[in-house]
């Protein structure tokens, strides 16, 4: 009798122990792991431990105060992950914390601004790179555009997921100072909303691409709802045309993704399709001498084609000046993509 009260007691203690285990140390920890182990952007976003998939579960049934308790033992380092999510407004009065770990992310990024990732000049005259134009007809331009058809010592920039309320233009200026074009490919949600700042890179003479709505596995999407994978396309591209009033025909498939049946709608609409043979893995190398590490060692292999950065993402405001001078120390050339018959673009 008194035995089996005894076993009842400990066993409600025991589940009350678990139940009052903050879950939200574990699955950060897990996020982390998976953008460690994760060999792809489509792989990362792909595997269900994202900040999105994260900070979705939260606002379905979270606890504040336990996931401000695990956000906050982060380091800046880990933190830096989860920085999107900290900056949207869907997370913007969920969380208490939320002002101090923008504030503690801020200082980290502060510390990089002001140690020298790479000696760059001063002089304004030194910020100089050679930019070339490299014209695509999308008439007959039927293949996938994979390196460009580069020279040797030839790179073109290309930046997604843009445009950034505000990293988007602090890396324009880092361009016109050094006379660097290059080519964003944007998603038609973020044009919608920022329209002005889509103006402000065309203005400045870059080129503009669209990389759908708001960028999803297409083939993925296609096999359970086809017209709605062609819809992201379209609706993409609109968002990205009314933004800038222009047309420009170029495309990026999120993740670089496709099928035959996209591939050939997507020509069929009169776009050129990019991808890239350089990936600066920006999405995985968060300190930005581990990203700039990283692209030395890509531009070492002496290839030319196309590097992909993205617009969205602090450390690569913060390598794009050092990374522009590897180039130049490395004696390369610049090359913008415009289309063929496009309007005049600034020099």
């Amino acid at each position: 009798m008194f035995k089996s009260i005894t076993v009842v007691i400990i066993a409600a203690s025991t589940a009350s122990s678990f139940a009052a285990v903050n879950p939200y140390p574990m699955a950060l920890r897990a996020s982390l792991s998976a953008n460690a182990k994760s060999q792809s952007l489509n792989e990362w976003e792909s595997s269900g431990f994202t900040p999105h998939d994260l900070f979705a579960r939260f606002r379905a049934q979270g606890n504040a105060a336990e996931f401000c308790e695990a956000l906050v033992a982060l380091p800046p380092r880990d933190l830096a992950l989860f920085e999107a999510e900290l900056e949207s407004p869907l997370n913007q009065r969920l969380l208490p914390c939320r002002d101090s770990l923008l504030g503690k992310l801020e200082n980290h990024w502060n510390q990089f601004n002001t140690t020298t990732l790479l000696d760059v000049p001063t002089d304004p005259e030194a910020h100089r790179l050679p930019s070339l134009e490299k014209v695509v007809d999308p008439t007959t331009t039927r293949a996938t555009v994979a390196t460009g058809g580069l020279e040797k010592g030839e790179i073109a920039i290309t930046l997604d997921d843009g445009p950034h309320p505000t990293r988007t233009r602090r890396i324009l200026e880092i361009f016109k100072s050094w006379g660097v074009r290059a080519t964003f490919f944007e998603l038609g949600f973020q044009a919608h909303a920022r329209p002005k700042v889509s103006r402000d890179v065309l203005a400045q003479g870059h080129s503009i691409g669209s990389h759908s709505w708001d960028h999803p596995n297409l083939p993925a999407l296609a096999e359970k709802d086809l017209p709605a994978a062609l819809a992201q396309i379209d609706r993409g591209r609109k968002a990205v045309e009314a933004a800038i009033g222009e047309n420009f025909p170029f495309f990026r498939f999120p993740y670089g993704a496709t099928n035959e049946i996209l591939s050939k709608y997507v020509t069929d609409q009169g776009l050129v399709s990019f991808l890239w043979n350089m990936d600066s893995m920006d999405w995985k190398l968060r300190d930005p001498a581990e990203l700039l590490k990283g692209l030395a060692a890509i531009l070492d292999q002496g290839k030319p084609g196309i590097i992909l950065f993205h617009d969205i993402h602090e450390q690569d405001v913060l390598v794009m000046e050092p990374f522009l001078q590897m180039l130049k120390d490395r004696a390369y050339s610049t090359v913008v993509f415009v289309p063929r018959k496009s309007p005049a673009l600034l020099p």
